[in-house]
């Protein structure tokens, strides 16, 4: 991403730009564009965030993406992306993000346009959704406006739900996790 550019922006051009070559997949064209947003809006706070993508299973299988502290390297959240077409609610009731949320505490599952934060619960100990966020409501709508229109729209919006997102407090699930927050 240029300097100065706005993550979101970039986000949806980039979506675009694979997405107009007509040779994309459904979900693995454009994971990368996923990643380098939430790097970008990862960068911008305290502690700092990165994404990366294919994590190595541990124990819960292989999520798409994992965010990350920059400093201690602990895990905030898992990501799990399917492709825009997909029904985002039935993938965050799935058994895939079940296991995630088991592992790792957080999942953002997203299916590119849009996003919903499988958290459990206090109490229960039950997934549920915390927050949501959508650009479109449809696959059709979202490629059929333009990157700048849907950035008019949703740069501040999404920057913020993402951000909230990452800065939610990481469960210490794993005895490494406290040792490398207290180091």
């Amino acid at each position: 991403m240029a300097r100065g550019q706005k993550p979101v922006k970039a986000y949806l051009e980039s979506l675009r730009e694979a997405h107009g070559t007509g040779k994309a997949t459904g979900e693995q064209s454009y994971k990368s564009k996923l990643e380098a947003l939430l790097t970008a809006i990862g960068d911008t706070l305290d502690p700092k965030l990165f994404a990366t993508m294919e994590l190595k299973s541990e124990g819960a299988g292989h999520p798409d993406l994992g965010v990350f502290e920059k400093k201690s390297n602990n895990m905030r959240l898992a990501v799990e992306v399917k492709p825009a077409i997909d029904n985002l609610y039935d993938t965050a009731r799935g058994e895939q993000v079940s296991k995630y949320w088991k592992q790792y505490g957080y999942v953002l599952a997203t299916n590119f346009r849009e996003f919903v934060l499988v958290a459990r619960h206090a109490e229960s100990g039950e997934a549920r959704i915390e927050a949501k966020y959508q650009i479109s409501s449809t696959p059709e709508a979202f490629w059929r406006s333009t990157p700048t229109s849907l950035a008019a729209d949703h740069e501040q919006g999404l920057t913020d739900y993402l951000t909230g997102v990452m800065l939610r407090p990481s469960p210490i699930l794993r005895p490494k996790d406290l040792a490398a927050d207290l180091a």
